[in-house]
């Protein structure tokens, strides 16, 4: 086994532990587990490819995100600290998926419409939970953010409408369900923080975030360092 090839298998491992350390409230573990996952995949990404570009866009984004996951975690957790960071790591990952120019077809335009409805649709549901619940600070926060992150979904879905040759099958598809599963993490994680918690609501929103990471940059790896 390469040592590359091992450090994947540490993140891969670290993975699950932190999901079901999140399950059973175990902090000790979660606090080792979560950024340790983000830590190998960086240097897996490093011992892969020295970060040469564009690879090293993807590899500013998993640093953003292990400074969000920190700050998420202190003892006095920073929401604000932790969103910023979050909010970077998708510019970068939209910044690492625009490579080549943004595919112009039907494809794409529905790509658009679709996201944007979906995204204006949750933004409005969470905006009014902020105003009943007296956060009206954070309706503009996670309203540019929220405008990020469908960029960024927006970006990994154009990878599949773009021309043939552009993108091979494999990697589109998996950054694509990466950015998904990220998206989707994002939604329930705020879901549960403004609307209402939901049954195993942090164990999923972990799981789904380090599958949509791990999909990103297995996806970008095979594309870009191909």
């Amino acid at each position: 086994m390469s040592p590359s090839t091992f450090t994947l298998f540490l993140a891969l491992l670290f993975a699950p532990l932190d999901w079901l350390a999140v399950a059973r409230h175990w902090k000790p573990l979660e606090f080792i587990a979560k950024p340790a996952v983000m830590l190998f995949l960086i240097l897996y990404l490093w011992q892969e490819t020295h970060f040469h570009a564009p690879l090293g866009w993807f590899a500013l984004a998993l640093f953003s995100s292990l400074l969000g996951d920190i700050f998420l975690m202190l003892p006095k957790e920073n929401f604000i600290g932790g969103l910023v960071s979050f909010l970077l790591a998708h510019l970068a990952y939209i910044v690492g998926l625009n490579q080549q120019p943004p595919p112009l077809n039907l494809a794409a335009l529905l790509i658009v419409l679709g996201v944007s409805a979906v995204g204006v649709q949750i933004f409005r549901r969470l905006r009014e939970a902020l105003r009943s619940g007296g956060q009206v600070h954070y309706v503009k926060p996670v309203g540019i953010y929220a405008t990020v992150i469908s960029v960024m979904l927006i970006s990994a879905l154009w990878t599949l409408a773009q021309p043939v040759g552009v993108w091979a099958d494999g990697p589109s598809l998996l950054v694509s369900g990466g950015a998904l599963l990220f998206f989707l993490s994002d939604t329930f994680l705020a879901w549960g923080r403004f609307v209402r918690p939901l049954p195993g609501g942090r164990a999923l929103v972990h799981a789904l975030y380090h599958l949509g990471q791990i999909g990103l940059l297995l996806g970008a790896l095979l594309h870009y360092g191909g």
